[in-house]
């Protein structure tokens, strides 16, 4: 059925707001297209995510003063192969009514490693593909409200109340719209930087034949061939000039683990241990890799 439905989880692809870890565009249009499978939805992580869902929202309905409903499955009247699984239902406090979140409220629950929450939960606000899916169970339940709970690092709650968008919903139901379109019509998106493309790509072609395409009628591909030269060219100058630096501070630096520079700069240096690829036998020399000699710089934070 996954085929055949666009999920909240899904929609930020849709309008290139999708997380690294997610389908990209041509990824999903792949995967509902049936030419490569979808992602893996089960296994040991996610059974572990299952667990942590349930308790953080039954920690937010008690702290919130919500009666938890169970999980919902819907599908969007307006546009077919829309739908959404929302984590959990909750009725609202008497003091939420109160404050306009009237009626049933879709929740949405994240277990958020801390350092996550600091560089992606800008201005103590979800990433958006966090609020495109909470729109989209809006859109599928028909609710006027839902919020977003969490767990951060393990031990810090978090909570955000969001009313029903009129205007983000109707993006969101054009954007599938015109997908399911593009997919019945074998039209697939323009290919990105993002892994979720390179793999999908990877999984379509698993292998090569020997043969030769002409695509000589494609304005668009010389231009393309030359930039990813200069951006090669570029990279490697770049890589060298980095070298240069850190082989810089490793003789400067000594045999020291941490070097101490002005302006608050701090520098360190660790050298791992050698990995051999399996235990040796008495008096037998074996491969193995080097440990990773690595230099991390440290600039003071800005007020």
């Amino acid at each position: 059925m996954r085929k055949n439905y666009i999920g909240a989880s899904e929609i930020a692809a849709l309008l290139g707001f999708q997380a690294d870890f997610q389908l990209s565009p041509l990824a999903l249009y792949l995967v509902k297209r049936g030419e490569i499978e979808g992602p893996d939805i089960g296994g040991e992580r996610i059974e572990w995510g299952n667990d942590f869902e349930d308790a953080i929202c039954r920690a937010a309905c008690r702290r919130e003063g919500w009666t938890l409903q169970p999980a919902v499955f819907a599908v969007d009247d307006s546009t077919p192969g829309m739908s959404a699984s929302l984590d959990r239902v909750v009725l609202p406090s008497e003091q939420d009514i109160a404050a306009g979140f009237v009626g049933p409220g879709a929740l949405e629950a994240k277990n958020v490693d801390f350092i996550q929450f600091r560089e992606k939960w800008l201005g103590d606000e979800p990433p958006a593909h966090i609020l495109l899916q909470l729109q989209d169970q809006l859109a599928c339940s028909g609710f006027a409200w839902g919020a977003v709970t969490a767990c951060v690092g393990g031990n810090e709650y978090y909570v955000r109340r969001y009313l029903r968008h009129e205007g983000i919903i109707a993006e969101i139901r054009a954007a599938g719209t015109r997908f399911w379109d593009a997919v019945r019509a074998g039209e697939p998106p323009t290919a990105d930087g993002y892994e979720a493309t390179t793999k999908a790509l990877r999984e379509k072609y698993p292998s090569l034949r020997k043969l030769t395409v002409d695509l000589s009628g494609d304005n668009e591909l010389p231009g393309l061939c030359v930039r990813q030269k200069e951006l090669s060219a570029r990279r490697k100058q770049i890589e060298k000039e980095e070298d240069e630096i850190k082989n810089t501070l490793r003789q400067k630096m000594g045999d020291a683990q941490l070097a101490l520079i002005a302006d608050g700069i701090k520098v360190s240096h660790s050298i791992g241990d050698d990995t051999p690829d399996r235990l040796a036998r008495p008096g037998e020399v074996i491969r193995g890799r080097k440990g990773q000699d690595r230099i991390t710089i440290t600039l003071p934070k800005t007020a």
